[in-house]
């Protein structure tokens, strides 16, 4: 059985996006939406597995 032993690089980030409309009465309404995601580069680091022997190069 294999095991997790460190996982990192769990990041979001996402952008704001404005939208600026002029209503009919002649109104600025500015509206802000989710944009763009971001991630991290995710890494795991395996634990050894303590059932099978550990063998070097063949």
């Amino acid at each position: 059985m294999e095991t997790v032993q460190d996982v990192s690089g769990l990041t979001l980030e996402q952008d704001g996006v404005e939208t600026r409309q002029v209503s009919s009465t002649g109104e600025l309404i500015v509206r802000k939406q989710p944009g763009a995601r971001r991630t991290g580069e995710i890494t795991i680091t395996r634990g050894m597995d303590k059932t099978l022997p550990l063998v070097w190069g063949r």
